[in-house]
């Protein structure tokens, strides 16, 4: 009898350790994202999310954008920004190797771009080279020119880290790569006046 005692204690034990365990690895709860009321653009919306919420949102500006109203905002960041997108009417949203990017829904980001050889290339130099291959290779796509000063964050660190693309894949895809896996930079491509798109970089890590 009191072997068969010790052995259900045992077993209580071990069951409860399992329990225990299975609670501490839990997965986290998705941050959110508190916006009492917002009225203006998306590309305002994204540099809101990414100055003052630490969310990075790399966008492309869209010309055409009609803006935007929210109010009492309580969401996910991607419930957030699927929702600016739908209420834009432009822009798609989509979450590419884990960094949130918005961009016009244009099928000419959807182009496949082909010959792409940039391998273990200082950031600053293969945004360069990216954005000359897209202008001579994807002709349907708005010409971008850059890089321009960094909006946010460390200059140096931003553009020295090595980054390696695809040699083929769409346009939009090829422009996430530059980030790498540092989930916390973006990028913006916006439109000043009689300029041309243009991209910079930030980084919620130096906000």
């Amino acid at each position: 009898m009191r072997a068969l005692h010790l052995i259900t204690a045992i077993l209580l034990v071990f069951q409860s350790g399992i329990g225990g365990l299975a609670c501490g690895t839990a997965a986290p709860r998705e941050p959110r994202v508190r916006i009492e009321h917002f009225k203006g653009t998306v590309m305002n919306a994204a540099r809101l999310l990414s100055r003052e919420h630490n969310v990075p949102v790399s966008i492309v500006e869209d010309t055409r954008d009609p803006g935007v109203e929210l109010n009492r905002v309580d969401a996910t960041p991607v419930d957030l920004l699927r929702d600016l997108a739908r209420l834009s009417g432009v822009y798609r949203f989509e979450s590419i190797d884990g960094h949130f990017v918005l961009y016009p829904d244009d099928p000419a980001f959807q182009s496949l771009v082909n010959d792409v050889h940039i391998e273990k290339e200082e950031r600053g130099d293969a945004i360069g080279h990216l954005l000359e291959h897209l202008r001579a290779h994807a002709p349907s796509l708005p010409p971008i020119y850059g890089p321009a000063s960094v909006v946010v964050g460390n200059t140096g660190s931003l553009f020295s880290a090595p980054v390696t693309l695809k040699s083929r894949d769409t346009a939009i895809r090829l422009l996430v790569q530059l980030l790498g896996t540092d989930q916390g930079v973006f990028f913006v491509v916006y439109k000043h006046e009689k300029y041309p798109l243009t991209m910079t970089l930030g980084s919620v890590g130096d906000v």
